[in-house]
C-alpha cells in the first residue's frame, strides 16, 4: 500500500482518504522498510479519514470468491477491499482516525458485525467477536497513530508552496466502478477523475494527467474480455510482461490482443 516513492529519501508519501487500508498489512510494510534501513515513519502520512479493512472484511471477501455463495464471483484479490467499501457506503465503516479511540472503534465494529451477521452465516462462517478485532487492533493502532494526519490539508499546502505532487491511482479505467465493465470492477473510481475526490483537492489543482496504455490488453478477475488469448501467445504475453498480481503473485492478469481499439484499457 505504501507508494514506491518511499524509496526516495527526499519524498514524502501519503495514503489518502480515498483508500481502504488493512492496518496489519500497512504495519508489515512499514516494518519491512525499517529492516531495509529506509526509515519510512518520518516521511509517511496516513489519512485519518481513510477506512479500515478488518479481518471480517477479508473473511467475507474470501468466502464469496471461494464458495460461490452470496453473489457473483468477481475474481477479487480476497483482501477485503470490496466489503470495506460496502461498510463505508453503508455509514458503518471504521476510519483510521478511530485508531486513536479504540473504545469507540469497538462500538463501531460491534454495529458492523450485527449488520454482517446474516451474510457471514449464509456463507457458512462464524460471526467473529468485536473483542477479537479490538485485541488485534491494539498493537497496530500504537504503530500507526503517529502517522495519522489530515492528508488533504497536507497535499493542498504542498501544492500551494509549489512542491511537486504526484497523485497515483490504482487499477485502470475499465475497472472503474462507474466506467468499467460493471459488475466486474473495483469498488472505487479508478479513472483520473477520482484523483481530486480521493485526495481532497480541487480539480483545478491538477495541471497534468498521464494515462498509460499497453501494447496489448490485460485485465484481472472475471468478466468479459472479447480479445483474450487463451493460448500460448497469451501465456507468453503474461510471462514477458510479468503480468502477475502485485499482491497475490497469482497469474491473474489475462492477456489479449488490441485488434480493437476499445479493448485496450488504461492503467
Amino acid at each position: 500500500m505504501i507508494p514506491s516513492g518511499i524509496l526516495r529519501p527526499q519524498t514524502r508519501c501519503v495514503l489518502a482518504h480515498g483508500m481502504v487500508i488493512d492496518p496489519a498489512v500497512l504495519v508489515s510494510e512499514m516494518d519491512e522498510l525499517d529492516r531495509r534501513g529506509l526509515q519510512p515513519d518520518s516521511r509517511l502520512c496516513v489519512s485519518d479519514r481513510a477506512h479500515v479493512i478488518l479481518p471480517y472484511h477479508v473473511l467475507i471477501d474470501t468466502m464469496r470468491e471461494t464458495t460461490g455463495k452470496g453473489g457473483l464471483k468477481l475474481g477479487t484479490t480476497k483482501r477485503g477491499i470490496g466489503p470495506a467499501y460496502e461498510d463505508k457506503a453503508a455509514r458503518r465503516g471504521l476510519r483510521m482516525g478511530m485508531l486513536r479511540d479504540l473504545a469507540r472503534a469497538k462500538t463501531i465494529v460491534e454495529q458492523a458485525l450485527v449488520a454482517w451477521s446474516p451474510t457471514l452465516r449464509a456463507l457458512g462462517a462464524d460471526v467473529p467477536s468485536a473483542d477479537a478485532n479490538h485485541r488485534a487492533l491494539r498493537p497496530l493502532a500504537r504503530r500507526i497513530e503517529p502517522q495519522l494526519c489530515d492528508t488533504s490539508r497536507l497535499v493542498n499546502d504542498a501544492i500551494r508552496d509549489g512542491q511537486n505532487v504526484l497523485l497515483e491511482g490504482a487499477q485502470g479505467t475499465l475497472l472503474d466502478i462507474d466506467f468499467g465493465t460493471y459488475p466486474y470492477v473495483t469498488s472505487s473510481s479508478a479513472s483520473a477523475a477520482g484523483a481530486a475526490a480521493g485526495t481532497g483537492i480541487g480539480p483545478t489543482r491538477i495541471d497534468s494527467v498521464i494515462g498509460i496504455t499497453k501494447a496489448y490488453a490485460t485485465r484481472v478477475g472475471g468478466g468479459p474480455f472479447p480479445t483474450e488469448l487463451l493460448d500460448a501467445t497469451g501465456d507468453k504475453l503474461r510471462e514477458d510482461g510479468a503480468e502477475f498480481g502485485s499482491v497475490t503473485a497469482a497469474p491473474g492478469a489475462r492477456a489479449g490482443s488490441t485488434c480493437r481499439r476499445f479493448a485496450t484499457p488504461r492503467g
